[in-house]
């Protein structure tokens, strides 16, 4: 008998709500929302097919989604559409149907590739043309959704269906701008689509992006539609006019394994704003129902630490919550982007012609330029401007000060040759000096890149040790589909989930002969397989001993980015924690704070933003959430300039250490210093030409000896192999764990062993993380030895 809804689940329910609500941005409004009527005709896929998260990791399986079709239900909206409704649903149906026949087609010819890219593909369902019936219906009022779906493995593509509308979705937004007087578009994607189809409509009245609202997306969407809420949403990354404003664009599509970073430092609005190059949408765009502005703003600095106070004031005539954002322009000669995002915070909710204090603080080391030629971090004299407003195209406040010498914050090791040269031009800055704001000049950080020692034991069996660095393999055929399960020296297991938006798990297990097999498939693609082979591998009848799982779908992360609000982020990831003591996993495979380098990469809606301080400031607030219940970790992933998926166990990011320091390496500084994770996943790629997995440079000497990091780094999942990353090269890198394991990782370690190529030392750092810093003495009694390899590895040296 399935459960009733728990009270975990109704207040995390709530949560993934209120989360959802904070991140709709409202893109444009002529006075078109909120609706003036409560009888709506509603079009497009997006309005039944809601799609609430992106795919493959990025996938979660709630009780229930709220689609916006049910939502405008929920609040009392009459929709007069329900015949091009039912066209939809048999359109929909025969579009599954068809794809699934060819899906059969591919499995039967038993090619692994196409097994496997099965998983990360959907069918993609165009819209339906509308006929007269569906443009005379009573009501003055239309709502029409697009859709587009997004997933890991798979790039998106400059093509109908994709970034541009369909034939049929543009036929059918040209005739609604002609018969209804009210025309209000949703933007359902993972990613920014073109928007230029806006100049060939009669006109329109509202334009709203949802991005991936989670489980309870349409109820949020609907209350902002009706006007229950005020929209608080800030974009967290551009959206350009057209495509070739994007730097760099031609390559990332036609490189297939070389990747330079020739735009450098300047990437999302760094790029835009410095060159001056107007977006359609800007960074920190979002409008309200109300009208804010900002006064009194004051300044102070201590120890290096600034704090900015001012008075956010509602001055319009509905109570709506605001963000406030401030942006540092650099002085020196070094190359810098004209602003840079150095903190942000929202309000409550504020009544109308009331204001609230809003506090930001920074740390102006965080900012640092990277000078390759002195191998440092640099602060250089001149003059800075902070900039406070409500987004990056309304900057309200300006202050000025002075930096009077050059500060040394850090002094490190370039990471590069420093090969890839900007091919952008750079920018003169031009300053005026006025107030004269001391920062301290501390001596600089000593970095030592020597690897520690280790004390070794002389009970050691090396076996055991090899075994725990190695993960129980792809464990999603038990324990309701977990997708790891790694274990230390004493044999105790550790589960680990996928969880961009909440954890990754089948909602419910049944036990055959002995063994708990979940009874319905984590990756909702795998339903498209053939039934007999989905019915052998999955155990669906509800049985006596059937048990349940019903994870919380919370907004993807770019969603959460655009809330920019931190406290809600954290309250997310204490939610996050509680379901994981719950269904017993000890590590989230998230968040991932990759860059997003362009709009194209399909897995930006895992990603919180092009900022790395904003990536690495949300990932942290939802760390420090999880952290707050005993026993849970988070993983921050994909370490590093994991910016393209297609071809991405191959691909080489080649690029120089500007780039590298101040784009891509700074969310992981940033979530570290302000969270400490307990883990750290390594992505697929290359950087300039090395597996980031094996590389010493970046484990050993960024990672462990810059950054000070102590946390279990892991592998991606089959990072390592033929053809990739070296197995033994992880582990003499500095990490710890190869993920998801399998009896060739055992040999491959076990073999190095043997031929000197890991030492015990070696062996012993990453024992040593993986059993909470503390060397295990009793290895003779380890129960994995059944699973370990021939034992000759280690004897016939």
């Amino acid at each position: 008998m399935e459960q009733r809804e728990s009270n975990r689940e109704k207040m995390n329910q709530h949560i993934a709500y209120k989360a959802a609500l904070e991140s709709i941005v409202l893109l444009e409004n002529k006075q078109g929302l909120p609706l003036k009527t409560n009888k709506i005709a509603l079009f497009g896929t997006g309005s039944i097919y809601t799609l609430f998260s992106g795919l493959g990791s990025g996938e979660v399986n709630p009780r229930f989604n709220i689609n916006i079709l049910n939502g405008l239900k929920q609040n009392n909206v009459e929709i007069l559409s329900n015949n091009y409704l039912e066209r939809l649903e048999k359109e929909h149906d025969l579009t599954i149907k068809n794809y699934k026949k060819e899906i059969n087609k591919k499995l039967l010819k038993i090619q692994i590739s196409d097994i496997v890219n099965s998983i990360f593909f959907y069918p993609k369902v165009d819209d339906i043309l509308l006929d007269e019936n569906d443009l005379n219906l009573n009501s003055d009022t239309a709502i029409y959704v697009i859709s587009r779906n997004s997933s890991e493995n798979i790039d998106n593509h400059p093509k109908k269906g994709e970034y541009y509308l369909t034939d049929n979705e543009l036929n059918n937004l040209k005739n609604l701008s002609k018969h209804y007087k009210n025309l209000i578009i949703i933007i359902n994607s993972g990613y920014p689509i073109d928007m230029n189809f806006l100049e060939d409509l009669d006109h329109y009245e509202a334009v709203v992006y949802s991005g991936y609202l989670g489980m309870m997306g349409g109820a949020a969407l609907s209350n902002i539609l009706t006007g229950v809420t005020s929209p608080s949403g800030k974009l967290s990354s551009t959206w350009p006019k057209k495509i070739e404003d994007v730097p760099n664009i031609n390559e990332f599509f036609n490189s297939k394994d070389e990747i330079n970073y020739n735009e450098g430092i300047f990437v999302g609005y760094r790029y835009y704003d410095t060159f001056n190059i107007s977006p359609k949408y800007s960074f920190g765009h979002g409008l309200t129902y109300s009208n804010f502005t900002i006064k009194d703003t004051k300044i102070s600095n201590e120890n290096n630490i600034f704090t900015i106070k001012t008075t956010l004031c509602n001055q319009g005539n509905t109570i709506a919550k605001e963000s406030v954002l401030a942006f540092l322009e650099a002085g020196g000669s070094l190359n810098k982007p004209k602003n840079i995002l150095v903190g942000f915070n929202k309000s409550d909710d504020i009544l109308p012609n009331q204001f609230e204090t809003i506090t930001i603080m920074f740390d102006l080391f965080d900012f640092a330029s990277y000078d390759s030629k002195k191998e440092a971090y640099v602060i250089e004299k001149g003059s800075y401007k902070l900039k406070v407003g409500l987004s990056l195209d309304n900057i309200i406040d300006e202050y000025s000060f002075n930096i009077k010498e050059d500060i040394i914050v850090k002094k490190v090791k370039n990471l590069t040759n420093n090969e890839i040269e900007e091919n952008l031009y750079n920018k003169n800055n031009s300053y005026n000096n006025s107030l004269n704001t001391p920062v301290i000049n501390t001596l600089p950080n000593s970095i030592n890149y020597e690897k520690p020692n280790i004390e070794i034991n002389s009970n050691k069996d090396p076996k055991a040790m090899i075994k725990t660095l190695v993960g129980n393999g792809f464990t999603s055929m038990k324990d309701h589909a977990i997708v790891g399960e790694i274990n230390d020296l004493t044999g105790k297991k550790y589960l680990l989930s996928d969880g961009p938006a909440g954890l990754r798990v089948s909602q419910k297990s049944n036990t055959l002969l002995g063994i708990r097999l979940p009874s319905d498939a984590p990756i909702q693609s795998i339903n498209y397989f053939p039934s007999c082979f989905v019915n052998l591998v999955f155990n669906k009848k509800d049985r006596k001993n059937t048990t349940y799982m019903y994870p919380t779908c919370f907004p993807a992360a770019t969603n959460l980015a655009q809330t920019f609000n931190q406290k809600l982020v954290n309250e997310i990831g204490i939610a996050i924690g509680f379901e994981m003591k719950e269904f017993n996993v000890s590590y989230l495979l998230a968040p991932a704070i990759n860059v997003q380098r362009n709009p194209f990469c399909g897995r930006n809606f895992e990603y919180f933003s092009e900022d790395p301080y904003l990536s690495g400031i949300m990932g942290a607030s939802l760390i420090n959430g999880i952290k707050q219940i005993p026993d849970c970790n988070a993983t921050i992933k994909h370490f590093c300039c994991n910016n393209k998926e297609e071809r991405r166990n191959f691909y080489s990011a080649n690029i120089n250490d500007e780039a590298l320091r101040e784009i891509y390496l700074k969310p992981f500084e940033i979530a570290i210093k302000y969270s400490n994770p307990g883990a750290l996943m390594s992505s697929y790629n290359k950087v300039n030409h090395e597996y980031v997995a094996t590389s010493q440079k970046l484990i050993n000497d960024y990672l462990r000896c810059e950054l000070g990091y102590n946390g279990v780094i892991m592998t991606d999942w089959y990072a390592t192999g033929k053809n990739k990353a070296s197995t033994y090269q992880v582990i003499k890198a500095n990490a710890d764990l190869i993920m998801p394991g399998s009896k060739q990782d055992l040999n491959n370690l076990l073999k190095a062993y043997r031929h000197g190529l890991l030492t015990d030392e070696e062996l012993f750092r990453s024992i040593n993380r993986l059993n909470n810093y503390s060397v295990i003495n009793n290895y003779q009694n380890h129960q994995f030895y059944d699973l370990l390899s021939d034992e000759s590895f280690l004897h016939n040296k």
